[in-house]
């Protein structure tokens, strides 16, 4: 399956469970107050592109392991990803609300410039936290692993892809709207990832985990406003598993026996979406416990129209 089929391949199912109050069995590594380093604070936004991105590169530059970097509120516009590319690395925003916005709702028009020019965070390092942000019109709000490509040659090469994958990371009490995918994690990290207690809105895909050891508990689909979505203009679906080898063009080096393994879907609220969950194209109910992405945990879960 190519970059560009892959990026928008979907047939997903509803799936309604009661809820069981399932809780992952994953151990999750909370960074301590008493071993953080510095402190780095990010100017305010400027309402310019290349200034705005600026303001943040030039303090992620600053930073070490153990740092937390400070948002100051307002909209930060930033064009392409940026790469978080320093382990052990927290990231907050301000609680009067930082938006990180990759385009213009104007400019995410066509497919090519939009995936290569308009983007959230690049998690490219373990164990990594990302708190209180808003991330719109990007092609991904996040994406955890190495690299998306910057251009048609590299996407279509899959030169950029590498098998390393990244993990320990913690994304909470975040929003991410108006986006073609909100959040993407790739690679199959033995240091488990958690994505909770955050809010997806009017993305075609909320959430797709490309792998596996991730946990997603205690979040809220649901759509509002779909033509807000950019070039689609609909919701599409909230949560899809799917194996790491489907995301890349070149699968040597990956351990397929533990590829799309430990996945964690558990009390989440999805509303108002066509299709729900998936699981390696799936009914979750429907997954044969010895095929691929046969492990994941689906549970608790409410859906409703």
């Amino acid at each position: 399956m190519n970059y560009f089929s892959f990026l928008f391949f979907s047939l997903l199912v509803l799936l309604t469970l009661g809820n069981t109050n399932q809780k992952s069995t994953q151990e999750f590594f909370y960074p301590s107050f008493d071993n953080f380093g510095d402190t780095l604070y990010v100017d305010p936004p400027t309402g310019l592109f290349d200034e705005d991105r600026e303001l943040i590169i030039s303090t992620l530059k600053l930073s070490k392991p153990g740092d937390v970097i400070l948002f100051s509120p307002g909209t930060y516009r930033i064009g392409s990803l940026i790469d978080l590319d320093v382990p052990e690395l927290t990231l907050i925003g301000h609680e009067e609300g930082t938006i990180i916005r990759g385009c213009e709702p104007d400019e995410m028009v066509d497919i090519e410039p939009s995936i290569f020019g308009c983007g959230g965070f690049e998690l490219i390092a373990d164990s990594q936290t990302i708190k209180n942000f808003t991330f719109e019109y990007a092609w991904h709000g996040i994406i955890i692993g190495c690299c998306m490509p910057k251009n048609i040659e590299e996407a279509e090469s899959g030169s950029s892809f590498t098998t390393t994958s990244y993990g320990g990371h913690i994304i909470e009490n975040n929003t991410f709207r108006n986006n073609p995918t909100g959040i993407r994690v790739t690679g199959n990290s033995p240091i488990p990832t958690k994505i909770s207690n955050n809010i997806f809105h009017d993305n075609y895909h909320g959430l797709t985990i490309n792998g596996g050891n991730v946990t997603v508990e205690n979040n809220h689909f649901f759509s509002k406003e779909p033509t807000n979505v950019p070039i689609d203009h609909v919701t599409h679906n909230a949560i899809g598993v799917w194996p790491y080898e489907e995301w890349l063009t070149n699968t040597e080096g990956i351990e397929k026996e533990k590829d799309c393994t430990n996945n964690y879907i558990l009390n989440n609220y999805i509303e108002n979406l066509e299709i729900g969950i998936e699981v390696y194209g799936n009914n979750p109910d429907e997954l044969e416990k010895d095929g691929k992405c046969g492990t994941t945990i689906v549970q608790g879960n409410k859906i409703v129209n």
